[in-house]
């Protein structure tokens, strides 16, 4: 096999944070720039805690954050597998699990099979069987990838053209993470080579084979979340026309703390990074933002 060409590209993880979402749902936070006049919260402990996707602006008022419920992931764009430099490497590891071991990109895949992969579960009909090196096939655009690639695509948990249910555990409540999924069926097969899976309550779907014929390779997509739980689930369903759902390979990694603490001045914008400790705005399903007693003073525009 040929090595693969180095590429420049977007993160995954900048394409999900450049994505932009209403502000008008328990799931969607967008339009980060917003001028609610002065507001003090003050609590016995002179600080309060919100919800990001609960923060709503105009005539409705800032709701405190309740013990709540998973949060929805925020999913980037269904994106073709081109290289061992798909695999993203931000945060820290916390689980990745592929048909065989392998590392790329710096990220190690741990071997797999069935349809329990260590912390991740997969269940519904979507999955119901397990194939080892069953969707690689030796030439096309599968043949030029690096063999450690390979083996994060080559193998993967089937099943019927039901919605499957993929549950990540082992979750700290209070972190926000990045899940990336692999598809992949490279086989000379006229109906795999048209097969699509979307994650469900999204407009993400994702390709078995990108190119239709024997040789070509699916996609991948990235998401990131803040865990209000130890577990999150999320759906794929199968396009029924064309059959059963599948599952390649998969990584979970941390990206630090979900909860944002206010230490803006005033006129400036709730979009920039430098505005927040940590420095990263709160812009994801889940984040909370925090207002203690040295914000105060700097609340005029939030």
């Amino acid at each position: 096999m040929t090595p693969e060409p180095i590429r420049n590209r977007t993160s995954p993880l900048k394409q999900i944070m450049n994505t932009k979402l209403p502000l008008n749902s328990s799931s969607h936070l967008v339009g980060l720039s917003r001028t609610i006049g002065r507001f003090i919260a003050k609590t016995k402990a002179n600080m309060r805690l919100f919800s990001a996707a609960a923060l709503t602006v105009g005539a409705a008022a800032l709701a405190p954050m309740a013990a709540s419920a998973q949060s929805a992931i925020l999913w980037g764009p269904a994106t073709t597998i081109s290289g061992s430099a798909d695999v993203t490497n931000s945060g820290t590891a916390v689980y990745a699990y592929a048909g065989a071991a392998t590392t790329n990109n710096g990220v190690a895949f741990t071997a797999v099979s069935g349809t329990t992969w260590g912390h991740v579960s997969l269940s519904g009909g979507g999955f119901s069987g397990y194939a080892g090196n069953a969707f690689a096939f030796n030439g096309g655009t599968f043949a030029t990838l690096s063999n450690a690639y390979t083996k994060v695509i080559a193998s993967g948990a089937y099943g019927g053209d039901a919605t499957g249910v993929v549950t990540l555990n082992g979750l700290n409540p209070g972190e926000q993470y990045l899940v990336q999924i692999w598809l992949n069926d490279s086989r000379n097969n006229a109906t795999t080579e048209q097969r699509t899976e979307t994650i469900a309550g999204t407009s993400v779907t994702l390709k078995y084979n990108s190119t239709g014929v024997a040789g070509g390779v699916g996609q991948y997509a990235v998401g990131i979340f803040a865990a209000t739980s130890t577990n999150e689930t999320f759906l794929l369903s199968p396009n029924p026309t064309t059959g059963s759902g599948q599952l390649n390979a998969i990584s979970v990694r941390d990206v630090g703390s979900a909860i944002k603490t206010w230490v803006g001045t005033s006129g400036t914008s709730w979009g920039t990074a430098t505005d927040w400790n940590p420095a990263s705005a709160p812009t994801i399903p889940g984040d909370s933002v925090l207002f203690d007693a040295a914000s105060t003073a700097n609340l005029a525009t939030v």
